[in-house]
């Protein structure tokens, strides 16, 4: 039997379980942090809201927010990061299926980052934030 790796992650934090054989237990390979994930959006902003322009170039006083929040752009990043070790790990063949458990919207965020030959190995995924969960709660359900 070639490894299963099973990803457990929310926005700010994810791990990398593997089990070589199927009788034996879950073990932690990797882990990733996200700390500006814990920020909140205003840290993360560089400079002020846009601004609207008349006609004549001048300002209007109207601004816009982001239409992107600097904490859902961190999130994206962080799921991309996940995804490349994943796609890493399957170039080098060290894992044959890939099971995924998280927070529900970071589960849609990491299966929107996968290409899809990373995809096919996604046997299941579960829509369950486990992220601080120790090692044993995961193996045992």
């Amino acid at each position: 039997m070639q490894a299963r790796w099973i990803v457990v992650a929310d926005g700010s934090r994810a791990r990398i379980l593997e089990r070589r054989e199927h009788n034996q237990p879950l073990r932690e390979i990797g882990a990733f942090g996200n700390q500006m994930a814990r920020a909140g959006n205003a840290p993360l902003r560089t400079d002020g809201d846009g601004r609207f322009f008349g006609n004549n170039g001048r300002v209007q006083g109207d601004t816009s927010e982001p239409q992107v929040l600097p904490k859902e752009r961190e999130a994206d990043n962080f799921s991309r990061a996940i995804t490349d070790h994943l796609e890493r790990g399957r170039n080098q063949h060290r894992y044959a299926q890939l099971y995924l458990i998280a927070a529900p919207k970071f589960l849609g965020r990491l299966r929107g980052s996968m290409k899809p030959p990373l995809g096919k190995l996604v046997e299941a995924g579960l829509p369950k934030d486990m992220s601080t969960a120790r090692v044993e709660q995961i193996d045992g359900g």
